[in-house]
């Protein structure tokens, strides 16, 4: 028994002696004449106690022919695979891999995901080292580049987020390739590091495209806390009629003309309390693609731009806690992995203090505006007593993500947002009040699979819904003695399935196609005194929708995307076609040409108050095809981009012409009855957006200008200037970044939107009515200047992150005219300015962990 102890102990050391000596020094003899392949490979593996793989195909009928000796095994399979068509790469010390060498060009697809989070990452660039070529993954992260040469390398890059390269190196043997990307650390060193991308947003190289970087959102000056919302209007050609609301006007277009998403669920309200905040908090949105023209196929029933959001999915690798504050509102969010296949992400926000939106009620319903054709009654002493109003806000989302296989995604999504205000005044004498409640919910439930490399299915299930009711009431004496009362209730349910397709099985095409069905009911109803009659409007309507589009990369230089979008539109039982063709032609590898065309159709409008702080977007209708006609636009654009190491250069022409805008025309009887009555006018808008951006880790910052001009057209009459217009708009971003601080300063100046001077008629009793003007907004408001600072301090530490900042709007407490109210004193119309926001500071705290 000893004896086989020390045989044993001796065997081992002997074997770990031999061990230590490196391969390629082994002593080996190997001698072969017209021998099988296959059985080569094995002997030589069983010679150098490697694992050598390889598939049975790669070897049939191969017959070698030489003689191996003191060599490392290397040397032994470069000698043996000399004249064949296969190459080997080694593994690890003990395996290596056999494949064919590939002359040919190979397919790639696979995933871009985040390396901290595990989320896939929706429109991530890939570009082919060397040349113009390249693709953007889907809204799901999954991205197909075909017909890629071999030893070839891929860059992929995403706003916010480092760069990362990869080596193809054709072996072809993993069926999906996982492409990881570290976020950017807000709290690096203050070192210039171009690769690493800070940028706020970056352009797309289709005519109208913008995507930003919501991670980067809180490092703007925005008034109470960040918002995404508002941080669009720092780019150009997208503006707000007022600061104080959320509201988007794109290239001169209308709010109702824009189509805003999330997760697919379509949002027809965007305000909390009436416009200081979006009714989306930043916080839960991982991307957004910004559409200022030129939509994609799948994109429709607007006429004027898109904003296509997309909620995270939550950390699949670790569970995370946030919470953040400031003077308006607090938020939490949870976000917690189940068995490395899914993630729940719950998220609520609600009001804390809503002075501003008081203040902001209580200047409106002391000197309201006046309204193009409203009839509003005035006298000469016209002094309201106003009560200061209770609102509460709150918002909700949740999301639940699941990864059953490799090549699935399922996502289920719900959001709802309420706003509550009320406002009460009185005595025993009399007696009034008021109370708005307004709604905006949602459900989808999408299911993403990748079939193969080349096709790939989306289907998606949404409802939305938006509702509003507005009340006031008057009662004079204590038992009610006379009621007055109007009320306003609007409802718009929307129910849509999508099914979404992409096939990449052509060289240099990638075909999207797809389904769309959608049922749309609305209700309104409006009752005012004055009013001869109570409107109502209450109608369904069904679209099938179905479109085609080809990415379609003619050469190295020149690409373009042809599509069509058809709908059948039940109430006037015919097909509407929307056309459109965006091309991109490469000067160089950092100059682009970029042009395009298309029509695009609209079947739910929303007309009402030009005035949308004070009584939110109201009175969406369906377009029931007899007195409001389905909406029609036609938009061409033209420009170019130049892309260098340290600045982007971008500008675009655009005109846009628009067919079925919805106006409230009102008439006065006698008795000063009101006769409301609606009307579908023309718009024509033509403009130039011009963004200068610079790039850096440490002072990053943009220059951008707007010229616009829209007008309205009307029978028998001279166009007059859309209510939104502004012709110049000059908007400034500088950011500096110096380790855990980042100091941001705006600056913002834009020509006055235009308004109306009513007509003054003397109704007896000393009695005056503001009537419809001669001429609708011929005169101007003065031109605006601001200035806005924030900064923002971030400290990081092992377990947890904290973000403490402020910002303050209106930096100078400079003195911006919002609207004219309009009073008359001894028959004669006097005027009187009432300003927007001025010196607004918020402190917002963020944690996280």
């Amino acid at each position: 028994m000893k004896h086989i102890l020390f045989f044993i102990i001796g065997l081992s050391f002997t074997t770990h002696l031999i061990a230590q000596f490196p391969r390629q020094e082994q002593v080996n003899s190997i001698k072969m004449h017209d021998t099988d392949l296959k059985t080569a490979i094995e002997k030589l593996g069983q010679l150098y106690q490697v694992d050598i793989l390889y598939s049975d195909d790669l070897l049939k009928d191969k017959r070698v022919n030489c003689e191996i000796r003191d060599m490392s095994v290397e040397q032994a399979l470069n000698i043996m695979l000399k004249n064949t068509d296969i190459a080997f790469r080694e593994e690890s010390s003990t395996q290596i891999i056999l494949y064919p060498k590939r002359n040919q060009n190979i397919d790639v697809y696979g995933w871009i995901i985040d390396a901290s989070s595990g989320e896939t990452l929706p429109y991530a660039n890939i570009i082919l080292e060397g040349s113009s070529r390249g693709t953007s993954s889907n809204s799901e992260g999954r991205f197909a580049l075909l017909d890629v040469p071999p030893s070839s390398t891929l860059m992929a890059d995403y706003i916010g987020y480092k760069s990362s390269q990869i080596y193809i190196d054709n072996t072809d043997l993993s069926p999906v390739l996982y492409v990881t990307l570290t976020p950017q650390n807000l709290e690096s060193d203050p070192v210039i590091v171009q690769d690493e991308n800070q940028d706020i947003f970056s352009i797309g190289k289709n005519s109208g495209q913008m995507s930003l970087n919501s991670r980067q959102f809180d490092q703007l000056p925005v008034i109470a806390g960040r918002d995404m919302i508002r941080a669009l209007t720092y780019l150009p050609g997208v503006d707000q009629r007022s600061n104080s609301s959320t509201v988007l006007n794109i290239r001169g277009g209308l709010p109702s003309e824009n189509l805003v998403t999330l997760d697919g669920i379509t949002l027809y309200h965007m305000d909390h309390a009436f416009g200081i905040l979006s009714a989306v908090p930043t916080s839960i949105v991982k991307d957004v693609q910004l559409y200022k023209s030129n939509f994609p196929a799948k994109f429709g029933g607007k006429l004027s731009g898109v904003v296509e959001m997309t909620g995270k999915n939550g950390d699949f690798q670790k569970a995370h806690i946030d919470f953040e504050t400031n003077e308006m509102a607090a938020q939490g969010m949870v976000q917690v992995p189940v068995m490395d296949y899914a993630t729940i992400l719950l998220s609520g926000r609600h009001s804390l203090n809503t002075y501003l939106a008081r203040n902001l009620y209580k200047t409106i319903n002391q000197t309201p505006p006046f309204i193009n054709d409203f009839i509003q009654t005035t006298s000469e002493n016209d002094v309201t007593d106003n009560p200061t109003p209770e609102i509460t806000f709150w918002d909700t989302y949740a999301k639940i993500s699941l990864t059953p296989t490799s090549k699935d995604l399922v996502n289920f999504s719900f959001f709802r947002s309420q706003d509550i205000m009320s406002a009460n005044r009185g005595d025993l004498n009399a007696f009034s009040s008021r109370e708005w409640i307004w709604s905006n919910s949602g459900l989808s439930a999408s299911w993403f699979r990748a079939w193969d490399k080349t096709f790939q299915t989306d289907l998606q299930v949404t409802q939305s819904a938006y509702k509003i009711n507005q009340d006031s009431s008057a009662v004079e004496g204590l038992y009610g003695a006379s009621d007055q009362a109007s009320r306003v209730k609007n409802s718009i349910d929307d129910f849509s399935i999508k099914l979404d397709n992409q096939w990449d099985g052509i060289k240099n095409h990638s075909f999207s196609f797809g389904y769309q069905f959608k049922k749309v009911k609305t209700d309104f109803v409006e009752w005012h005194p004055q009013f001869a009659r109570i409107l109502t409007h209450g109608i369904e309507a069904q679209q099938n929708i179905f479109y085609l589009q080809d990415d379609w990369q003619i050469s190295d230089h020149l690409k373009m995307r042809p599509s069509l979008r058809i709908t059948h539109f039940d109430l006037a039982d015919k097909y509407f076609y929307s056309p459109r063709l965006a091309a991109n032609y490469s000067l160089t590898k950092s100059i682009q040409l970029k042009a395009s065309a298309g029509q695009y159709h609209q079947f739910v409008s929303n007309f009402g108050y030009e005035f949308p702080n004070y009584i939110g977007q109201l009175n969406w209708l369906v377009n029931d095809n007899t007195v409001l006609k389905p909406g029609r636009s036609n938009h061409y654009t033209i420009g170019f981009n130049w892309n260098g190491k340290l600045f982007d250069i971008d500008m675009e022409y655009y005109h846009k012409q628009s067919k079925g805008i919805i106006e409230q025309i009102n008439t006065i009887s006698a008795g000063n009855v009101i006769i409301p009555a609606l009307v579908q006018r023309e718009t024509k808008s033509n403009g130039i957006d011009v963004l200068l951006h610079h790039k850096n880790s440490v002072f990053d910052g943009w220059l951008s200008y707007s010229y616009n001009s829209s007008k309205i057209n009307i029978p028998a009459g001279a166009p007059y200037p859309l209510s939104g217009e502004t012709p110049h708009s000059l908007k400034a971003i500088a950011k500096y970044t110096l380790g855990s601080l980042v100091f941001a300063v705006s600056g913002y100046y834009t020509s006055g939107t235009p308004y109306s001077l009513p007509l003054i008629a003397e109704v007896g009793d000393g009695s005056y009515i503001l009537t419809a003007p001669l001429n609708r907004n011929s005169e101007r408001l003065p031109d605006e200047t601001r200035v806005d600072f924030s900064l923002n301090y971030h400290y990081p530490a092992p377990w947890y992150k904290i973000n403490l900042g402020i910002s303050i709007y209106n930096l100078f407490d400079q003195q911006n005219t919002w609207y004219k109210n309009f009073s008359v004193q001894d028959g004669q119309l006097i005027s009187k300015d009432v300003n927007k926001l001025g010196f607004t500071p918020t402190v917002f705290l963020r944690f996280s962990f």
